[in-house]
C-alpha cells in the first residue's frame, strides 16, 4: 500500500513538532543554486545544506548572531536567499531570537559573519515564510513529501508520483488557468513552447531548465499564452525544468536537448 511513496531518506534529529523536537527541516530555492535541503539545528545555532540527492554542502555558523534565549523554539531562519540581503552569490539568512517580549533579528552570511541586526524588532505577522515550513515542495525530478517521526525525532522524504499544484490562485481564489500548463515538443533541438491557457494574469512567470547537478542552466520569463523559449545555448543532454507562477511551481517535467 506505501510502495508507491518511496522513502528517499532520514534526518536525524530533524523533526518537528513533539516534546523536546524543536529543530526545522525544510526545502529552499536558492537563485542560482536550485533547490536545496535546510536542516535548522536550534540547539547548536546552525544551518546544514543538503542537495536533492541528499549529500551534505555545506553549514552556516549562526552562534555570532545575538541570542535572548535559551529556549530553542524561540530562534527561527527566515528568508534564506543568495541574492535578497545582498548580490553576490553567497547564501545569507535571517535569524531572529526571541523571548516573551524581547526580541532581535539579524543577517547572517554564509560564512557565519552578521552583516545587520535589528534589536528590538521581528518579522512578525501570521504568515511569513511563504518558501519555508511546508510539508510538501516540488522539485525538478519530483513532488516531495517531509513528515517527521514523533518516536525517532527523525525527518523523513518522500518521493511523490504527481505534483503539487500550488501558486496558481489569484488573491480572490480564481485560477489564473484554464487548461493544465503544456510545454513541448520533447525531445528537441532548438525551441520549446510553453502553452499558458491564462484566465488572469499572474503577477511573474517564469520557466528555468536544471542540469544534472540541479543548477540553473537557463531562466526565461513567460509573458504571453503561447510563449516560444530558445534553448539553442544549452548543451545536448537531459535537463528538468519547472514553471513558476508568483514564485510557486505549478508545473515539472524533462526534456531533452538533441
Amino acid at each position: 500500500m506505501h510502495a508507491q511513496y518511496q522513502l528517499e531518506h532520514s534526518y536525524a534529529n530533524a523533526g518537528t513538532g513533539v516534546y523536546q523536537m524543536f529543530n526545522e527541516f525544510y526545502m529552499v530555492h536558492l537563485e542560482t543554486l536550485g533547490d536545496r535541503y535546510a536542516f535548522l539545528d536550534k540547539t547548536q545555532r546552525r544551518i546544514e545544506f543538503y542537495s536533492l540527492d541528499h549529500q551534505y554542502i555545506s553549514t552556516i555558523d549562526l552562534s555570532a548572531a545575538p541570542d535572548v534565549t535559551l529556549y530553542p523554539a524561540g530562534r527561527d531562519a527566515l528568508f534564506i536567499s543568495q541574492h535578497l540581503w545582498d548580490l553576490d552569490d553567497g547564501i545569507e539568512v535571517m535569524y531572529v531570537s526571541q523571548y516573551i517580549d524581547t526580541v532581535t533579528t539579524s543577517i547572517v552570511d554564509e560564512d557565519g559573519t552578521v552583516i545587520q541586526t535589528w534589536p528590538d524588532e521581528a518579522a512578525t505577522v501570521n504568515l511569513n515564510v511563504p518558501q519555508e515550513q511546508q510539508p510538501i515542495y516540488n522539485s525538478a525530478s519530483s513532488a516531495k513529501l517531509i513528515l517527521s517521526n514523533w518516536t525517532t525525532g527523525e525527518a523523513k522524504v518522500y518521493s511523490l508520483p504527481g505534483t503539487l499544484q500550488e501558486g496558481i490562485t489569484s488573491t480572490n481564489g480564481s485560477s489564473f488557468f484554464s487548461a493544465p500548463v503544456k510545454v513541448y515538443p520533447n525531445p528537441t533541438a532548438d525551441e520549446i513552447v510553453v502553452d499558458l491557457a491564462w484566465q488572469s494574469r499572474p503577477n511573474s512567470a517564469t520557466i528555468e531548465f536544471m542540469d544534472s547537478q540541479d543548477r540553473v542552466a537557463l531562466r526565461d520569463p513567460l509573458s504571453t499564452t503561447l510563449q516560444h523559449i530558445s534553448i539553442v545555448t544549452l548543451a545536448a543532454g537531459e535537463y528538468s525544468y519547472r514553471v513558476l507562477v508568483n514564485g510557486g511551481v505549478v508545473t515539472t517535467g524533462k526534456v531533452t536537448k538533441l
